[in-house]
């Protein structure tokens, strides 16, 4: 998965649409009102994107199979950001039904 930069977070707007539950912290990070990172499967017509907002919530959005879970298992594991407290992940049910 790929890092987005903050100039590019409005592509992702049609993904952020499928998150029912909890949105204010996925939109904070979309409209820079907060931090958060965005991560997506690929910057052009992304498939999948994951909102992680800086206090450890996360909401994956979009095609599962899409997701790379070596990256997420570095997610989960802390190792891919120094003094990570945690990682908290959210999936929709539509997705996953």
């Amino acid at each position: 998965m790929k890092e987005l930069g903050q100039s590019q977070y409005k592509i992702i707007l049609p993904l952020l649409k499928e998150i029912d539950f909890e949105t204010a912290f996925s939109y904070s990070s979309v409209e820079n009102r907060q931090k958060g990172r965005i991560f997506v499967d690929t910057v052009i017509n992304p498939g999948v994107a994951l909102f992680w907002h800086y206090c450890g919530f996360a909401y994956l959005a979009g095609d599962p199979d899409k997701s790379d879970f070596d990256f997420l298992s570095r997610l989960f594991a802390g190792k891919f950001e120094y003094g990570q407290r945690r990682f908290i992940l959210h999936i929709s049910q539509k997705k996953m039904e």
